[in-house]
């Protein structure tokens, strides 16, 4: 865990997060806010999170 809190890590996140950025430009500004995402995620997935649920989906696709 003390790797992934490293330098090399924080740039690689940060770089990673500024071709994020630059991917999604083209298509604005979200429709939804945030919290109301979260509400609708919440309400939809029924207890269970969005990592367990990518999760469970990554692991059953193996």
């Amino acid at each position: 865990m003390d790797k992934l809190d490293s330098t090399p890590y924080a740039d690689l996140v940060k770089r990673a997060g500024k071709a994020a950025d630059q991917a999604l430009k083209r298509y604005g500004k979200p429709a939804v806010r945030l919290d109301e995402l979260r509400a609708t995620l919440d309400r939809e997935l029924g207890g269970i999170s969005l990592t367990e649920l990518i999760l469970k989906e990554r692991e059953a696709g193996w």
